[in-house]
């Protein structure tokens, strides 16, 4: 079980990257640059998500992706245990540039302008400096060796960002790179990311055994210690909402809720399943998972007890997740999710419907992020992906006469391009491949590979090679078009040997024009004795002119 927890943890390090705002009440803003979207970890934004469940790309790393995105200049930021932080285009799943570290990259970056700061499982804090176009490449500027592997992200703080490792313990370095302090804070380990309240100066970070601590963020020393039940593992990074502090505890089976400036006012839900999410609140209500289920619970005890009943459990809907790595994210009327069981998940915030799932083939411990209307996260087979709703697409109709030719001949081949619904469509881009011959405009022999399609039609004509059999000749027609999804048909036709290439030929081939070849090959050996021989003399007479001198 050990194992388990601790795979699990890792996924409240990788949870989800949104919009930053500078105020709960302002939860809108044009970039996701830090792990939940702000040093309070509120990952709620606004924006309308999609509306159904399409991959619109996946890419494969070469390691486990439990680290989840943020983004800057149109690019998309994630990490992967193949050491690397990738950059990719989110409109197509395209790698810009990866930066290489010396170990895993489970942390989320945090952009700053055009840097990034992320920690690395090689036990280093790094600031890379970003390209600013596409066709560019990140910049080392600082990496600080630290005691421990960096397992959860850095937020800032002032002019710093603070970060934890899972040595126990806890740093400032200025965006420069200069340490402002180094604090062993616990004996046990750090896997989350603490939570930065810059109004009172407070962090608050749990370590993997059963304590809660809050320091103080212009030297790091410990301001309290806040002990849980002996089963306790706090993985998860927690929520700082309105002066309350929202933690799972992992094996202890419960959320607390409690205000941070008097531990006297607490409330406790007891779960009933192992969870290891962070929190979200989404006005009067919040969400988390855990082994089984997403929740959807009060943000305040409704009676003042001290507990959350089940009477007075909002909804739960299954996820099928035997780790409860993921941390949700709220988003206009809906909740998504991901799930041991390889899904992503879309619930309807209100009534924990579930509205759709998006397949992976891996465990999803990476949280998601919305950004331009679809989903981005990480998977544990090694993944990105990219969900959405699928732009409509076009749709190729060939038509190839005759289908079977002689090698002499030409065939005719018509391509319509209509829409999902029958609609011609105009002004698309048809790129034309074979795999012999060429293809051409009625009347020309020139070779034809990209033609600018006005209509929704077009003719060419098929120019096959001379075979000395019977033969297949692939044609591969792409079609695109702003706006729309890119399609592609292939088209086969068999073509026969043409007067050209006839049996006497074909004999001529390997009886009589074979003689000359023979004959010359013959001749060439000659030469080569001849040659051999002669160096042959010529090192006789050296032995025998050396063993004169000798004498």
């Amino acid at each position: 079980m050990r194992t388990i927890k601790k795979i699990s943890l890792i996924s409240v390090v990788t949870l989800v990257f949104l919009l930053s705002f500078s105020s709960v009440a302002d939860k809108g803003s044009s970039s996701w640059v830090q792990w939940r979207g702000d040093p309070l970890h509120h990952a709620v934004t606004v924006g309308p998500g999609p509306e159904n469940g399409d991959i619109i790309w996946a890419y494969q790393t070469n390691g486990q992706v439990y680290s989840s995105p943020v983004f800057y200049h149109g690019g998309m930021l994630i990490g992967s245990d193949d050491g690397n932080l990738y950059c990719f285009d989110p409109g197509t799943g395209d790698v810009r540039w990866k930066y290489r570290t010396n170990g895993p990259v489970q942390a989320t970056a945090y952009i700053d302008g055009n840097r990034a700061y992320f920690g690395s499982f090689d036990r280093s804090m790094t600031c890379i400096e970003l390209p600013e176009n596409v066709d560019g490449r990140p910049t080392k500027l600082w990496n600080i060796t630290v005691e421990g592997k960096i397992i959860g992200s850095c937020h800032p703080y002032q002019d710093s960002v603070i970060v934890a490792d899972n040595e126990g313990y806890v740093y400032r370095f200025t965006k420069d790179g200069d340490l402002v302090w180094k604090e062993k804070v616990s004996e046990s380990e750090f896997w989350a990311s603490p939570v930065i309240d810059e109004g009172s100066g407070t962090g608050i970070i749990g370590d993997v055994g059963n304590r809660l601590f809050t320091f103080r963020l212009d030297d790091g020393s410990v301001r309290s210690i806040t002990g849980f039940g002996p089963d306790s593992e706090i993985y998860s990074s927690g929520l700082l909402y309105e002066g309350r502090f929202y933690i799972t505890d992992g094996e202890g089976r419960k959320l607390t809720s409690m205000d941070i400036d008097s531990s006297e006012d607490t409330w406790i839900f007891d779960v009933g399943y192992p969870c290891y999410s962070t929190p979200i609140v989404d006005g009067d209500r919040l969400y988390f998972s855990s082994f089984e289920y997403l929740w959807c619970i009060p943000k305040d005890d409704p009676n003042g007890d001290g507990n959350i009943s089940d009477d007075e459990v909002i909804w739960s809907s299954p996820t099928h997740d035997f780790q409860g790595g993921s941390s949700p994210i709220v988003s206009g009327d809906r909740v998504y999710v991901g799930s041991d069981d390889y899904d992503l998940y879309c619930f309807d915030k209100m009534t924990g419907e579930e509205i759709w799932k998006a397949g992976t083939k891996g465990y999803i411990y990476s949280s998601p992020v919305l950004y331009n209307g679809s989903i981005y996260f990480g998977s544990l087979d090694r993944s990105v992906y990219c969900v959405g709703d699928r732009p409509p697409g076009l749709v190729i109709s060939a038509t190839l006469s005759p289908l079977e030719i002689t090698a002499d001949d030409t065939a005719r081949l018509l391509i319509n391009i209509t829409d999902e619904e029958d609609n011609i469509v105009r002004d698309t881009v048809i790129t034309l491949d074979t795999s012999a011959g060429h293809m051409a405009m009625p009347g020309s022999q020139a070779p034809l590979s990209v033609v600018h399609l006005d209509g929704g039609s077009l003719i060419l004509e098929v120019i096959p090679i001379q075979v000395s059999s019977r033969s297949t000749m692939d044609i591969s027609i792409k079609a695109e078009k702003e706006g729309l999804r890119d399609t592609s048909a292939t088209i086969q036709l068999i073509i026969e040997p043409g007067e050209g290439s006839g049996d006497d030929e074909i004999e001529l081939d390997e009886t009589e024009d074979r003689i000359p070849y023979i004959i010359g090959v013959v001749i060439l050996i000659i030469l080569n004795m001849a040659l051999l021989s002669i160096l042959v003399l010529f090192k006789i007479r050296d032995l025998n002119t050396t063993k004169e001198m000798d004498q």
